[in-house]
């Protein structure tokens, strides 16, 4: 994991436009990264198989499930990381209900927050923009965008924008 922070890290320090974010790139990544290699992989059961291990432990997924990918693009106005795993594992309304309890009511503060829900929040606090596709037992993408054309203490100031879709399986 800390091989892949420090890549990003030289990424964004290359140009000037993206070293302005690269705190919040670099929590956005962290994130993103434990996310598919800790709370991603199932077993059998829909049970995340590593959720529980310390983050410095190696999580080591299966040969055949495949790889998960982070990446980042950009062009002249909008940063885009993102994050994509083979196991499509988010279900939407545990996902949607911590939010609401995270965003909303005694649970806000985040000095006492911890759990599910609280790493995504850490992604949604540090962009504009998040877009979540799940192919149900398939793939997940997680993406999040922030816009090159602004300061860095505006991004907190801009309304978010949440793109969520879930696709089950069709059973024929």
């Amino acid at each position: 994991k800390q091989e892949l922070i420090t890549k990003i890290e030289l990424f964004i320090r290359a140009e000037p436009a993206t070293a302005k974010f690269l705190e919040r790139i670099l929590i956005i990544a962290d994130e993103m990264i434990a996310n598919a290699l800790y709370n991603a992989p199932v077993d059998s059961k829909g049970a995340p198989k590593f959720k529980h291990l310390p983050r410095n432990f190696p999580a080591i997924y299966p040969e055949s499930a495949g790889y998960a990918r982070i990446f980042l693009m950009r062009d002249e106005t909008t940063l885009v990381i993102g994050c994509s795993d083979p196991f499509g594992s988010v279900d939407r309304q545990p996902l949607l209900r911590r939010l609401m309890d995270v965003y909303e009511g005694a649970k806000a503060d985040a000095m006492t927050l911890s759990g599910s829900g609280l790493g995504c929040k850490m992604i949604i606090d540090n962009s504009v923009g998040l877009h979540l596709i799940v192919s149900k037992g398939q793939s997940s993408l997680f993406c999040a965008s922030l816009p090159l054309t602004i300061g860095n203490r505006l991004v907190d100031k801009v309304g978010k924008n949440f793109h969520f879709c879930f696709y089950e399986k069709v059973k024929s």
